[in-house]
């Protein structure tokens, strides 16, 4: 979740040392409180956009917002984009421990992430494997020791900014792995014994990965 920081001055002529840290800092606080307390979700990033044919933005500065980039200089109205004359700087602010790790230059390069986007994206590579790969597995699903079936879940984000279940149970939430069936159906026989299901194989090395487990025997005594 994102929050737009519209509009803070502090005028020239009050003189109160870190006045303008402080206040954002307070404001900071509270947004975050209410933010949780309205919608029952964390609050992410705050992002504020400075005149810099006007000002320089240096309150932000001092309260570590961090400048990444320019605007190209358009301004919404209604539904339309029409261009401005005045290129804004665009200066946002990680909340929470694991975002407040992000250095400038990869908050510059998540700028325009957008979840939205990944999951079509996501769907379109799904749809591209099973048109590519349609090969049917030669082993029934009586056979088969272990079984992978997609169900998509929500993704739910704790208040620390933690994704719960980690990384893996982020993964699997998206995308559906079951063309890793048709890739492996290949290497396997209709006769002989049971086996486990190759996605069901493909997901373990997967996760190990993501936990950053080096070895798999250690890996699986936690699982």
């Amino acid at each position: 979740m994102i929050a737009q920081n519209n509009r803070f001055l502090t005028l020239p002529h009050i003189k109160v040392p870190h006045l303008a840290s402080k206040l954002l800092s307070l404001n900071i606080k509270q947004i975050r409180q209410d933010w949780f307390k309205y919608y029952r979700h964390p609050l992410y990033l705050l992002e504020t956009f400075v005149d810099q044919s006007r000002f320089k933005g240096t309150s932000y500065r001092a309260a570590n917002w961090i400048y990444v980039e320019q605007t190209k200089g358009f301004t919404k109205k209604r539904k339309c984009l029409p261009l401005s004359r005045h290129h804004q700087g665009c200066l946002p602010l990680p909340l929470g421990q694991r975002f407040q790790e992000v250095p400038a230059q990869a908050m510059k390069n998540l700028f325009p992430f957008h979840l939205g986007k990944v999951i079509k994206k996501l769907n379109k590579i799904r749809i591209a494997t099973n048109l590519r790969y349609q090969q049917p597995f030669p082993k029934s699903k009586e056979r088969l020791l272990s079984h992978y079936s997609f169900v998509p879940r929500r993704i739910k984000i704790k208040p620390s900014g933690e994704i719960q279940g980690g990384l893996s149970r982020f993964v699997t939430s998206l995308i559906d792995f079951s063309s890793v069936r048709s890739i492996a159906a290949g290497a396997y026989s209709s006769i002989g014994g049971h086996v486990y299901d190759p996605v069901s194989l493909f997901l373990l090395q997967l996760f190990q990965y993501l936990e950053k487990f080096p070895d798999l025997k250690d890996f699986l005594s936690i699982v």
